[in-house]
């Protein structure tokens, strides 16, 4: 909390001239403070207070922000399990691919996405029955077939 009688208030704009300039030698953006005054970073929030029309902050209160952070985040790197997105996609499809396979079921040749797009992307279909699923891959065939012979006809004519 910002103590107004031992801490003295810089405007947002004096704090980017405070903290170090970026790697590329520029100061911070003062849209920076603004979003760790309002969201935060991490669930923490930067003190600041509203008087006159014009955000202030202290440097007391950017000392504190900064080692609130440094302290989440040291926790958060140990409580935090590491997950690659792209690993856990593979094996996704490939859980999708081996289930596909024990029910019988192809995905279909095309690539358009627009004719069925739960049968090029597993994860969204896992809670589908049999019955739904088998649906689905008649009528996409259907719409294989259907777009076939348009695109024969055309290049007949």
């Amino acid at each position: 909390m910002i103590d107004l009688t031992k801490e003295q208030l810089i405007t947002f704009k004096e704090a980017t001239r405070i903290l170090p300039k970026r790697p590329n030698g520029r100061h911070l953006h003062v849209s920076a403070i603004y979003r760790w005054a309002t969201k935060g970073t991490r669930g923490i929030v930067l003190e600041s207070l509203r008087l006159g029309g014009r955000s202030y902050t202290t440097i007391q209160a950017l000392e504190r922000y900064g080692d609130r952070l440094a302290s989440a985040g040291k926790e958060s790197v140990s409580n935090t399990p590491r997950f690659r997105s792209r690993t856990r996609e593979v094996q996704a499809r490939e859980a999708a691919e081996r289930v596909r396979q024990e029910l019988g079921l192809h995905p279909p040749e095309r690539t358009d996405c627009r004719a069925a797009p739960s049968l090029l992307h597993p994860i969204h279909d896992m809670h589908l029955t049999v019955q739904e699923k088998s649906a689905q891959v008649e009528a996409a065939s259907q719409v294989d077939e259907s777009t076939d012979g348009q695109q024969r006809e055309a290049r007949t004519a």
